[in-house]
């Protein structure tokens, strides 16, 4: 990167001019930022350098300084990207301005004059891209190139957006990845197996490429500021340890829960007055031609999610379904002071209609809520985006910091927990689970943490409103009398 010399300059006059205080750690930092490839990607383990690298890469005075500049950054999500436009904001203050919606960073120039734009952009999928196909970017960053971009062929597609016409100018991709997600196939076998430490040529594209791996010890800083972090990570069980410590991308799929087990279930004990009243949930994937899974969930003062109990039962219609889930609730009176759930997540079967006869037709929405029309339950459609639910589940099994953020009680689960160690991992994408028969119990589980971590999600940005505002919102869903402690949750 000629004229940055490897560290953020600072501003006089709208001209880049001496350094600053932030500057690339020595070894895979300094290399990434030194490298002339078209396609330059670094990945593997968690806490490594590679997002902070691409931020650096895009004050590059060769470019920004021309009006006629256009980037592009994506990120996986809204969220994601959110994220990351906060982190710009202070990387780039003095060099920038964002601004816009969708976001956009404008550059400062030279003597006052405007400089180039880089757009800020997130993929969920090809058709959120689609607006940028075409275009031409001198420049290209894809955050977590696993998690968004699910084929070769996708890719390819951005690839040809990323060209010049200015003169001088040459067009230059950064991509930042893990192992796992959609997208491990593809980019194990185009960076990883091609280009690791080594610059690939390819005779299709004629370019060059390079892969280059990045692990936390690559990351002093971070050791140095947060050595719980890096303990954490050091302790992890396989596969994790290899995938999100060693940074490698030949971890064997297998069993998907294989971090579940007896060491997280727990003795029944009473949960009274407002907590049950506020913090129970439900999940259900209702059966069609394969058994119906429901689960009552708790989530705890701490954070923590409990799974009370679960039912897992086929060859019944949806009516003698809802009426046996519905007693098992009121039969655990008892635990839950006699209270119902706030919400029962569910699988989006649950709003198709099916026939029951030649004459009739029925609705598993019209059945539930008949039978629950006693309580005040609200039965709502779950999240179920499988990549999304499954890291949430990968979240509450891992014990971060060596805290469960998810345990069961035993006497009241055992289908449940025969049914989670027989799913394998789905060999196209080592973050999901297979879709494999007896996954009923699997898709509940998901559909319930994934919910329930929305709620928590939802009072934390309350939580953060209020603060800001000093107004105390009205709807706090039962749960701001409660502290949330540290788990691995919140």
């Amino acid at each position: 990167m000629q004229g940055i010399q490897g560290y953020v300059p600072s501003v006089t006059n709208g001209t880049l001019t001496s350094m600053r205080t932030w500057r690339p750690q020595v070894g895979k930092q300094e290399l990434i930022l030194q490298r002339s490839e078209r396609e330059v990607c670094a990945g593997g383990a968690r806490g490594g350098i590679k997002s902070e690298s691409g931020l650096a890469l895009g004050i590059d005075p060769e470019v920004i300084y021309n009006p006629r500049f256009q980037g592009l950054v994506i990120r996986k999500n809204y969220q994601d990207l959110a994220d990351w436009i906060q982190r710009a904001r202070i990387f780039y203050d003095g060099f920038a301005t964002i601004m816009g919606n969708p976001s956009e960073i404008h550059w400062k120039g030279k003597n006052g004059q405007a400089g180039g734009i880089t757009r800020l952009s997130h993929w969920k999928d090809t058709s959120d891209i689609s607006s940028h196909i075409g275009k031409e970017y001198q420049r290209l960053n894809i955050e977590e190139l696993t998690d968004c971009v699910k084929s070769l062929e996708e890719y390819k597609m951005l690839l040809g957006s990323c060209r010049s016409t200015i003169e001088g100018v040459k067009p230059k991709i950064y991509l930042s990845t893990n192992p796992g997600g959609p997208g491990h196939g593809w980019v194990k076998e185009y960076f990883v197996n091609k280009a690791t430490m080594k610059p690939y040529y390819d005779d299709g594209l004629k370019s060059w490429r390079i892969f280059i791996p990045t692990t936390i010890e690559d990351n002093p800083i971070l050791i140095e500021r947060d050595p719980e972090y890096y303990n954490y990570l050091r302790s992890l069980p396989e596969p994790l340890y290899s995938m999100w410590y060693k940074g490698s991308w030949d971890v064997a799929p297998g069993m998907f829960f294989y971090d579940f087990d007896t060491h997280l279930s727990i003795e029944p004990h009473r949960i009274l007055g407002d907590l049950a009243a506020n913090r129970l949930f439900g999940a259900l994937d209702i059966g069609v031609g394969h058994p119906t899974a429901f689960g009552l969930f708790y989530l705890t003062p701490e954070g923590r999610i409990e799974l009370l109990f679960s039912y897992v039962k086929k060859q019944q219609d949806h009516r003698s379904h809802a009426q046996a889930i519905f007693q098992k609730i009121e039969s655990f009176g008892d635990w839950i002071d006699g209270c119902f759930p706030l919400k029962i997540f569910c699988g989006h079967d649950f709003d198709r209609t099916f026939k029951a006869s030649q004459e009739v037709q029925i609705c598993a929405r019209d059945e539930y809520e008949d039978v629950f029309r006693s309580r005040d339950t609200q039965f709502v459609l779950a999240n179920i985006e499988r990549v999304y639910g499954c890291q949430c589940l990968r979240t509450v099994l891992s014990c971060a910091k060596g805290v469960p953020a998810f345990l069961y009680w035993k006497l009241f689960n055992s289908e449940f927990e025969t049914a989670l160690k027989n799913i394998p991992v789905d060999k196209t994408n080592i973050e999901c689970y297979d879709k494999v028969t007896g996954d009923d119990a699997a898709d509940m589980f998901r559909y319930g943490v994934a919910g329930v971590m929305s709620e928590i999600n939802t009072e934390k940005q309350r939580r953060e409103t209020s603060k800001r505002t000093g107004v105390i919102p009205f709807d706090m869903s039962g749960l701001n009398n409660y502290e949330f402690k540290e788990t691995g949750l919140v």
